[in-house]
């Protein structure tokens, strides 16, 4: 899904309901709001691990690696159209990246991601939790 901004007075009242540790300053966490929007299923955001399996499953490979490592492979367009992966074509030709919200909070103003792209894919923990752009979405998950 693609989540909406969680505003900073709605993150200071119910912060522990929705499972985050540092509120943004501003009204345009939109890492917060996938964190509210799986709190409120029932349910939470997907791990970084959690994360690494479906790009383990996507790729047809094991993916490993730290912040910022690239893992080189080609991306199953089968598997990511079953699962409902939106991806954007790029002007140049193949898919841009899309990027998943992990549940790891770094800091007030970071949490973590993982890049799909056609080519690679690439776990980070340095996603402004401002960005909104078309490519940021979320999953959640249940127990």
């Amino acid at each position: 899904f693609k989540p909406t901004a969680l505003t900073a007075a709605d993150c200071n009242a119910n912060k522990e309901k929705y499972g985050i540790q540092n509120c943004m300053t501003g009204d345009n966490d939109y890492w917060g709001g996938a964190m509210k929007a799986c709190a409120e299923q029932g349910k939470r955001l997907s791990s970084d691990n959690e994360l690494t399996m479906l790009a383990n499953d996507l790729y047809n490979t094991t993916v490993n690696g730290g912040d910022s490592e690239g893992f080189e492979a080609d991306l199953d367009m089968d598997k990511a159209n079953k699962y409902g992966i939106p991806l954007y074509e790029s002007s140049g030709g193949g898919f841009s990246t899309i990027i998943l919200w992990g549940n790891w909070e770094v800091n007030e103003s970071r949490a973590s991601v993982r890049d799909f792209s056609s080519d690679s894919t690439t776990w980070h923990s340095f996603g402004n939790r401002f960005y909104s752009g078309p490519q940021f979405w979320a999953v959640c998950v249940g127990e």
